[in-house]
């Protein structure tokens, strides 16, 4: 099983990459952030195997 966390500012962005992601991979879990720290409280909380993020994010880069 995947479980992936994809951050980015835009709503219809992240739905359609977590979308993409649960076709493509059955029985993935897919968590969504909207920003850095809604990411770094994911990671806090969870395990991850990917994170899916745009680079320039508001207050931290993406990398």
């Amino acid at each position: 099983m995947i479980r992936c966390i994809v951050a980015d500012e835009f709503p219809i962005v992240r739905n359609g990459i977590k979308n993409s992601i649960e076709n493509e991979f059955k029985g993935a879990l897919v968590s969504e952030a909207n920003s850095s720290n809604g990411v770094l409280q994911l990671l806090a909380n969870e395990n991850c195997d990917i994170v899916i993020t745009e680079i320039l994010q508001p207050n931290r880069f993406g990398i």
